[in-house]
């Protein structure tokens, strides 16, 4: 488990307005191997939007792991800051790729109780949560397949997953809790399967996590990033 603060604030690191909780989006890979980034997105939030963040990583987190990144979030804090989860599918992704290989009638069957299953897993965490801060909580969830790069029936099991889970998640409305699947982050390249982000697209994600602060910070209730927003993006 990493702790990550902005390189450069004025503020004392007991202040802060957001925290975000990531799994192995907070990670690239580019010519000189694997490195965390968290720490630049930050700055960059900071210096864009005003809004002094940290970060707790655990790559290959999943619900189970955000809960324990969610208790280690220093009392420091207080009870009011905002809280963006970045979760690239890790709840989805192991089911997904066994209930592909057997065949559409067996996961037609199933499908549904895996995604209740997995869904009421991520709700308890949200409503630990919701226990911890009083401020927005945004939860980016599962991404799509184009994002991911995965192919076949693979791919098409997996987006039905995290469509499924979300319908679940948002017909339990959590006071404050935007539950999206991040449409902003079509368009940046992956190296991997995993979630690992190209060194070439590290500005706009660094536009793009901003666009989560800022929701997270004012808690649309789960809106997906407006098109103006997404259009400002592809320009970085």
């Amino acid at each position: 488990m990493e702790f990550l603060w902005p390189r450069f604030s004025h503020r004392p690191a007991s202040s802060i307005d957001g925290v975000f909780l990531v799994d192995s989006l907070a990670f690239s890979r580019g010519e000189y191997g694997r490195r965390n980034y968290m720490q630049d997105v930050l700055q960059y939030i900071l210096w864009s939007t005003g809004l002094c963040c940290m970060a707790i990583v655990v790559p290959g987190a999943w619900y189970q792991t955000f809960s324990q990144m969610a208790s280690s979030i220093p009392d420091e804090y207080g009870s009011s800051f905002f809280v963006v989860v970045l979760a690239c599918g890790n709840d989805v992704y192991s089911i997904a790729r066994k209930r592909a290989r057997r065949g559409v009638e067996y996961i037609q069957e199933i499908i549904e109780q895996d995604a209740v299953r997995i869904a009421d897993g991520v709700g308890a965490f949200l409503q630990d949560l919701r226990r911890r801060t009083t401020g927005g909580i945004l939860l980016v969830f599962g991404g799509g397949s184009d994002i991911w790069k995965y192919h076949g029936d693979f791919a098409l099991v997996y987006n039905v997953y995290v469509k499924l889970v979300l319908d679940l998640l948002r017909q339990r409305t959590i006071h404050e809790v935007s539950v999206i699947r991040g449409e902003a982050l079509r368009g940046i390249e992956t190296t991997d399967r995993i979630g690992h982000i190209s060194d070439v697209s590290l500005r706009r994600v660094a536009g793009v996590y901003a666009l989560f602060a800022r929701q997270a910070y004012t808690c649309v209730a789960d809106a997906e990033d407006a098109a103006y927003d997404v259009q400002s993006i592809s320009k970085l």
